[in-house]
């Protein structure tokens, strides 16, 4: 290997050679315009960027605008005023072409200024991003498509819950044991709980992402509208802003259901008010959701556990959280999960 050259020339020609094939590699085409005198200078490797001979490649700022996508020339025009106004660094894409032929172009410069801060010129670096463009634009409708499925899936699911509370309905107008009767319109009362939630969640955007506090809000109001003697429970509500994935969400939602069903059953015999207080909190790491009633709390003997009972356990388990019960001067449920 020979040693390096002591020629000056020798030694810019060989870095401008090493520049060019960087440039030459990496697509990138360069340009340099002289704010004063209005003159535009392209490289070889932007002329072929473009599609144009070093001939036709544009001479003055009007010139290269009219290169652009009519839509894109307001747009980026203002661009690079703010840049020369400025002297920052900017990124920017815009289009190229017309109708089939269109691509599109993203650019990076700066202006330069000088020692008493007016502007003297821009330059910059421009790339080819057609195929990059085409892939987000396919990720897109991929994307729509995927959730225009979910809300038509969530629909049907809705639908098919509605129609086993319909049977379940039929079925329990047919059974003479109220206790019998009393169990199918508890379950009538589930299936309904998880029609409401997932027609909810499936009817507008989420990304598989909710708002839990929301979620709930809405929720709890329709158990509110559920009751039959609305005035006797007042509802105390706090719900901290938190963001949760959709199932850990629908699961939460039907622990709730079946803690205020519970609530609204059992807490307050006799007709006696009470106070149902629902709060939601998002600590370091955390979401707890602690749901009380100021009624009669829970039997003093131990009793086999019932059906709700069982889902609050199971779900709780299937939330990987950790669930807290105390009974003194009612009930409260203490629920902590992983945000």
């Amino acid at each position: 290997m020979s040693a390096p050259s002591s020629d000056p020339a020798s030694a810019l020609s060989s870095t401008e050679e090493r520049l060019g094939a960087a440039l030459e590699a990496s697509r990138a085409g360069t340009w340099r315009w002289d704010i004063a005198a209005d003159r535009v200078t392209w490289d070889a490797a932007l002329c072929r960027l473009y599609g144009v001979s070093p001939e036709q490649a544009p001479r003055t700022a009007a010139q290269f605008l009219e290169l652009l996508h009519p839509d894109d020339r307001a747009r980026t025009l203002s661009v690079v005023t703010d840049c020369v106004r400025d002297g920052t660094e900017i990124e920017y894409e815009f289009r190229i072409g017309a109708g089939a032929d269109v691509r599109w172009i993203y650019d990076r410069s700066r202006g330069v200024r000088d020692a008493a801060g007016r502007p003297l010129y821009m330059t910059g670096a421009c790339l080819d991003v057609t195929a990059r463009k085409a892939t987000e634009d396919r990720l897109r409708e991929a994307v729509a498509d995927r959730d225009l499925l979910l809300r038509e899936l969530g629909h049907r699911v809705a639908n098919s819950l509605q129609l086993v509370m319909a049977i379940l309905g039929l079925e329990g107008r047919a059974v003479a044991d109220p206790v019998a009767r009393g169990h199918l319109e508890r379950a009538m009362d589930r299936v309904g709980a998880v029609a409401r939630l997932h027609s909810h969640l499936y009817r507008r955007e989420h990304n598989g992402r909710l708002r839990l506090d929301d979620f709930l809000r809405q929720q709890i109001g329709e158990f509110r509208g559920a009751l039959t003697d609305p005035a006797r429970l007042a509802l105390d509500v706090e719900l901290e802003p938190v963001e949760l994935d959709i199932d850990r969400g629908l699961r939460i939602g039907l622990v709730l259901n079946e803690i205020l069903t519970n609530a609204a059953k059992h807490a307050f015999p006799g007709g006696r008010a009470g106070l149902l207080r629902v709060v939601l909190q998002k600590g370091p790491g955390a979401v707890r959701l602690t749901v009380s009633d100021d009624g009669v709390g829970l039997p003093t003997q131990p009793v086999s556990p019932g059906t709700g009972s069982t889902i609050i356990e199971r779900l709780c388990r299937q939330l990987g959280a950790t669930l807290r019960i105390e009974s003194a001067g009612g009930t409260t449920y203490d629920l902590q999960l992983p945000a």
